[in-house]
């Protein structure tokens, strides 16, 4: 599980999609339709996402990151419980983070919660019960959480990353819970106020 996305930009060279050769400099087959990709052997699958991968780090290490962004409006909930917390309002969001690659796109799910001021506890998908999960169609890709320290009013948590071919027909889906307040009540959001969304890059 990673807490943090990475989301890189990709440059595959002179290839570009669709009609692109089946093969890059470095000689590793590149599918250029799903036609193409439903012939690969698992070897020259397994070669093709290395070859990516090798890529996100490659630019990684560069810095050259171009990320788009995609959110819910935040889920705003005001505050309940006693005086000390009235005026104190929470708020939970939750979407994607993506880069468009030559060939694909890399994409990640994130969560946040933030308050108006600090309260004693606050997190994104910490219970057990009731991780932030990161689904590409019906299949779990990922559980990801974070929880912030006493007095906070910020707390970021998200997935690894997922790379989709350009011709590839993807539903990823982000769920989030978000709970801010006193550890137990009374609390400002949730306990678990719960945040979903879709994308289809």
């Amino acid at each position: 599980m990673k807490k943090l996305a990475i989301v890189l930009a990709l440059s595959l060279g002179a290839l570009s999609w669709p009609g692109a050769t089946a093969t890059n400099a470095a000689g590793v087959r590149l599918p250029v339709s799903a036609a193409d990709w439903a012939s690969f052997t698992s070897t020259e699958r397994a070669a093709a996402y290395a070859y990516v991968a090798a890529e996100y780090a490659r630019l990684e290490a560069s810095g050259k990151l171009v990320v788009h962004t995609v959110s819910t409006s935040a889920l705003a909930v005001s505050a309940t419980g006693d005086t000390a917390a009235s005026s104190t309002t929470g708020y939970g969001a939750c979407g994607f983070n993506y880069v468009n690659a030559s060939g694909g796109t890399w994409t990640s799910a994130w969560a946040t919660t933030t308050t108006t001021s600090a309260v004693p506890w606050i997190d994104t998908g910490v219970y057990a019960a009731q991780r932030d999960l990161f689904w590409r169609g019906s299949t779990q890709l990922d559980y990801f959480f974070a929880g912030g320290g006493l007095n906070s009013t910020y707390v970021y948590a998200s997935s690894s990353t997922n790379w989709k071919w350009w011709f590839e027909q993807v539903r990823y889906t982000v769920q989030s819970w978000h709970t801010a307040g006193v550890y137990g009540g009374p609390y400002v959001l949730g306990p678990l106020a719960y945040c979903s969304m879709d994308f289809s890059p």
